[in-house]
This record gives structure tokens, C-alpha cells and sequence, in this order.
């Protein structure tokens, strides 16, 4: 091998180690952060993530049976980390960690691919204009731009929600899978091998494919992909592209295709349902994007850690003139657009980056009826702004040698201060929650969940602040009430548990739960009757809810009803298998009723499931 070769797989060997040891030391303290907020029903409560075999009916399970059906290549990766390691949450932080390491890798090599391109080499500034001359001195450019764009992308604040937040697992593997995708598409058309480019070719194809089971995001590529040819392949020739006017046909084809997967065959129908479950309607939240991309774009320039946050507060647009702001962001996303489309023809990499970041902020910044506003939707735009920084730092410093590597050395410095700053707010939920209730005092969903913590861990009082504080924020949630209720219920104030769950079942009669929580305060009261009642009604509710079945049977056997609580006993441990309280209690009644044998059945039964339970960490 040439000298000169050994010397630039050395160069590349440094910049993988860079990316792999900055992304390991700012995330290193994150590997005990619990599993919080949406990894609860996503991954905690996911029945279907709990392979024991590795067989094709409990993958299948796993991918389609999930919460998310339309992400099921998320989803397996959460069940094979169940499958290695239970509930052991370090298993699945250090899954994400490397999901994020090889994005950034990813990122290193896209982004020296491109920055080599011809049409891109002819603007790049020379770092060194002293040392060696040509090739020599592209190269070296373009090293420190790929490694720079890999480490801001890599150390970047922002990225912590999509890493340490464990569920935001599906926007960073649809992410690495979209940026391979992207990698092998380029590599394959600078191949000269038919063979090897089809190689090159099916792996794209294969990897966004993945992508998008993973997340919707994916669904751009195609566009990508167009635009990424017309500027580095065809420099922006227009006859080329009237030419192949077929296959932006076919691009935007393929994006219908998939919009129409993910959203049914009545899309609007699914649209205007999404939208009955929000406090803001369509217009409303299109209106907003334009203040959400700006925010989103501050965040990208000054991503202080005091500035983020999970749950974020921005009021609903009204018109463009209320607020003011709504016209200003409509212009700076417009302006922003128009700039990115002057420059194309003189600065080709830092228009293509516009263009990335607008184009993978346009599927959650549309009138598909998300949440308004979350930092781990900046994950894979981040692409975009990282090469750009690099790009235009170059630029700037290049009038004092070598002024480049120096300010962004310091700019990757300070970003992974930053993110390892911001790590700290992760820790735990109470930290978690006291961050986003310290930044954003109105976030209902804050306090509420930062008083179920408190609750689990025997801090009524504290609970009970929490829940107060939700409701006065939103005095008309069910949900809240029944919160309240169960802090109410743990402190023996049985009274006002049942006055609470009473005006949740005024909110909303059918609430699952609600009167089985009803039930068990009346019980406690000494109210039997009451409490068969409620208990009933929770089975109309959820006939196969086995904890209903077990309490009414202890009911039934506090009032001598023996039958009645053997067929609830059983019906219970029907409905769930591996339910030790119920076999207990089934045990306690044949001992009560002279079944010996019975009795000792179901408590060996019991025994064996709780010793199981523990194994598991459950």
C-alpha cells in the first residue's frame, strides 16, 4: 500500500476513535438513568417486548403487536434487549449510546464523501496553503470538516433527548439507518463497479426500509436522494432534471405510498381524529410550526442547557398576526428557504444543508396532528446544521491559518460540556421533572408525573402538592383526580379518595380504572357493598382486567360468598397466568373451605411465580 494511503486510514482511524470517545465520556453517567415518561408504555408495560424464544411468532408479537405497530424494527430492538437482559436498563442505554456512536461515524464518512465531490472540493478553503500543495491539502479540509461535523453531531446538547431518553430510540435508529441508506447510495454511484454498486444499492434500499420501520421520519430519503444528485452529480443541470422528470414523479409517488401506509386509506379521516384529542386544531398548529422551527433553529445555535427541556411551552398561533412572532417565523422559514435556493449555484454544500434541515423538519413541523414541540425531532436535521457549522467555520477562519481547527476544537469542547451538563437533569424522574417544572411551570403532565414518582416512593404529601398543582392547571382531567384519589387513598383519607374518584366519573364514567380504585376505598371503609359495585362496573369496562377479578373476590370472601370468590380467584389467574396474589388468595380460600390439597397446589403455584417476579426484577 502506498505511504500515502497508510497515512489517510491513520487519519480516518483518529477521527472514528474521536467520535467513539467523545460520545462514550459525555454519556457515560447516563447508564443507571431509569426508564421515564413514554418508556413506560412503550417498553416497561409492552407485554408484547417480553421474548423468552427467540421463535417467529414472538418476534412477529414483539414488531406488531407494540403500542407503535408502524415501528416495528424499533420495537424488536427493545424486545431483543429484553431478551438479554430483562429490565436491566443499562442494556438499553448502552444500545442507544451505540446507536448514537455510529450515527456520528456515519456522519463523519457522508460528510467526507461529499465535502471531496468536485463540485464541492472547488470551494472548500485550503486549512494550510504552506504544506504540501494539492490533493495533499483538499484532503486535509476535508478530514477536520467531516471529523468537526461528526463531533458536533456526536456532542451537540440537543441530541440528549433522542439518547438518554430511551424510547427516543426510534428517532435515532431511523436516523443511523437513513444516513447509511444515504452513504450507500453515494458510494454506489461513485463505484465503478456494476457489481459492487448493485451491492452498495440493495443495502440502501434495505437500511431505508429499515428506517422507516422505525420511524416516519425515513420517508424523505427519497427526495434526499434527488436533490443530493441534481447538486453533486449533475451540478444543478436543469436539462438533466427536466430529463429525469420521471423519477421525481416516482420520488414523490413513493412518498404518497408510504404516507398512505402509515395514515390509512382515509387519511384525512385519521388526521381530523388525531386532531379531537388535541387543545388545537389544524390550522392552529401549521400556524405554529413557523415560531417552532425558529425555536427549533435557536436551539441548534445556542443549545444552553438552561434552555432545554422535555416539555417545552409554546401558546397556538391564532393567526399570522397573533402573535406578531407567527409572521416573523413565516418569514425567517421562508427567507431561510429562499437562501438556501439563492446559494445553491455558489455555495452548493451549505444550500444542500438548508435543505436538509427544512426537509426532515417538514414531516413533524406539518398538519399531522403531533405533539406541537419536542428537541429529539431535531436528531436527524441535525445532519444538516452539523456539516453547515463546519462548512461555514472553515470559511470564516480560513483567512488565518489553521484559525479553523482551533475555533471548532473549542466550539466540540463546548458542546460536550454542555451535553454532559445536561445529563445531569436525567438522572432520575424527580430530577427530570423538577428540570422541565423549574423551566416551564404550566407543564401539567410535569407535576402529574412528578407526583406519581413521589407517590411510588412513599411521599404522599409531596404527591398530593404535585397533583394539586395539575389540577389547578387543568381542573377538568379524569386522570388527575384519580392520581389525587390513589395519594389520598395511601394516607387513610379513604373519604376523600372516594369524593375524588366520584368526580372523575363525573369527567368521564367509562375512565378504565377509575371505579376499580373506587372500589377499593369503599372496601377499605368497610362499604362491601359499594365496593361489588364498583368493582362490577370496572368489569364492564375491562372485562379482562385480572386485578378486578381478585379484589371481588375478596370481597365476596370477606361476605361469605365462597362460590362466587373461588370463580373470581379463578377467573383472575385465567386471565393471567403468572398472577402469585391471585393463586394466594385462591390457596387461602381452599384452606378456608377443608381443600388441602388445593390449597397446597395453588400456594406452591404462588411461591414459584414470586420467586420468578423477583429473578425478572419485576
Amino acid at each position: 500500500m502506498h505511504p500515502r494511503e497508510n497515512r489517510r486510514d491513520g487519519y480516518h482511524l483518529t477521527a472514528i476513535l474521536s467520535v467513539v470517545l467523545v460520545g462514550w465520556v459525555i454519556y457515560s453517567g447516563t447508564l443507571n438513568v431509569p426508564f421515564l415518561f413514554d418508556d413506560e408504555p412503550q417498553i416497561t408495560s409492552n407485554a408484547a417486548i417480553r421474548l423468552t424464544e427467540l421463535d417467529g411468532e414472538s418476534l412477529l408479537r414483539a414488531a406488531f403487536e407494540s403500542p407503535s405497530p408502524h415501528r416495528p424494527v424499533a420495537n424488536l430492538s427493545f424486545a431483543l434487549n429484553y431478551y438479554f437482559g430483562q429490565y436491566d436498563v443499562r442494556g438499553y442505554h448502552r444500545v442507544n449510546l451505540l446507536i448514537h456512536i455510529a450515527s456520528g461515524l456515519f456522519v463523519y464518512f457522508l460528510t467526507f464523501v461529499t465535502v471531496t465531490q468536485p463540485v464541492v472540493r472547488a470551494t472548500l478553503p485550503v486549512i494550510d496553503q504552506k504544506k504540501s500543495a494539492g490533493q495533499n491539502q483538499h484532503f486535509a479540509t476535508s478530514w477536520w470538516m467531516a471529523i468537526f461535523a461528526a463531533l458536533i453531531f456526536t456532542a451537540h446538547p440537543v441530541q440528549t433527548q433522542s439518547v438518554t431518553y430511551l424510547v427516543q430510540r426510534m428517532s435515532s435508529l431511523a436516523t443511523l439507518l437513513y444516513l447509511a441508506a444515504l452513504l450507500f447510495y453515494v458510494l454506489g454511484r461513485l463505484s465503478h463497479s456494476g457489481r459492487q454498486r448493485w451491492w452498495l444499492w440493495s443495502g440502501g434500499l434495505t437500511a431505508w426500509i429499515l428506517a422507516l420501520g422505525c420511524k416516519e421520519i425515513a420517508v424523505t430519503l427519497p427526495l434526499i436522494v434527488l436533490i443530493y444528485e441534481w447538486f453533486f452529480f449533475q451540478d444543478l443541470s436543469w436539462v438533466w432534471l427536466k430529463r429525469h422528470l420521471k423519477y421525481l414523479v416516482g420520488v414523490m409517488a413513493v412518498v404518497g405510498l408510504v404516507a398512505l401506509l402509515y395514515l390509512g386509506n382515509n387519511p384525512l379521516e385519521t388526521i381530523n381524529a388525531g386532531y379531537a384529542k388535541r387543545d388545537f386544531t389544524a390550522v392552529g398548529r401549521i400556524l405554529t410550526q413557523f415560531r417552532v422551527v425558529v425555536f427549533y433553529l435557536s436551539l441548534l445555535l445556542f443549545p444552553f442547557p438552561s434552555r432545554l427541556n422535555l416539555l417545552s411551552q409554546i401558546s397556538t398561533s391564532q393567526s399570522l398576526l397573533s402573535p406578531l412572532s407567527t409572521l416573523v417565523g413565516f418569514g425567517l422559514v421562508v427567507g431561510l428557504l429562499g437562501l438556501g435556493i439563492y446559494l445553491a449555484r455558489q455555495h452548493r454544500l451549505v444550500a444542500f444543508c438548508i435543505l436538509w434541515v427544512s426537509l426532515n423538519l417538514v414531516i413533524e413541523s406539518s398538519l399531522i396532528p403531533l405533539e406541537m414541540i419536542f428537541e429529539h425531532r431535531l436528531y436527524l436535521p441535525m445532519f444538516g446544521f452539523a456539516v453547515g457549522v463546519a462548512y461555514l467555520l472553515f470559511a470564516l477562519a480560513a483567512i488565518k491559518q489553521n484559525w479553523s481547527v482551533i475555533v471548532l476544537m473549542g466550539v466540540s469542547l463546548l458542546l460536550a460540556a454542555a451535553t454532559y451538563e445536561r445529563n445531569k437533569d436525567w438522572q432520575d424522574a424527580i430530577t427530570l421533572w423538577s428540570d422541565v417544572i423549574a423551566k416551564n411551570p404550566q407543564a401539567t403532565r410535569a407535576h402529574t408525573n412528578r407526583g406519581l414518582r413521589y407517590l411510588n416512593l412513599g411521599k404522599q404529601q409531596q404527591a398530593l402538592d404535585d397533583f394539586d398543582r395539575a389540577l389547578a392547571l387543568k381542573s377538568n382531567s379524569a386522570q388527575s383526580y384519580i392520581n389525587r384519589a390513589n395519594a389520598n387513598g395511601q394516607l387513610g383519607k379513604y373519604a376523600r379518595a372516594i369524593e375524588d374518584c366520584a368526580r372523575a366519573i363525573g369527567l368521564q364514567p367509562d375512565l378504565k380504572g377509575v371505579h376499580y380504585n373506587r372500589g377499593n376505598y369503599y372496601k377499605q371503609v368497610g362499604n362491601f357493598q359499594r365496593a361489588l359495585d364498583d368493582y362490577s362496573r370496572e368489569i364492564e369496562v375491562q372485562p379482562d382486567f385480572a386485578a378486578v377479578y381478585n379484589n371481588r373476590g375478596n370481597t365476596y370472601q370477606q361476605l361469605g360468598n365462597h362460590q362466587r370468590a373461588l370463580a373470581d380467584f379463578t377467573r383472575a389467574i385465567e386471565l393471567k397466568p403468572d398472577y402469585a396474589r391471585a393463586y394466594q388468595n385462591r390457596a387461602a380460600l381452599h384452606a378456608q373451605l377443608g381443600k388441602r390439597e388445593s390449597a397446597l397446589r395453588d400456594q406452591e403455584q404462588a411461591r414459584k411465580l414470586r420467586a420468578a417476579h423477583r429473578r425478572q426484577g419485576r
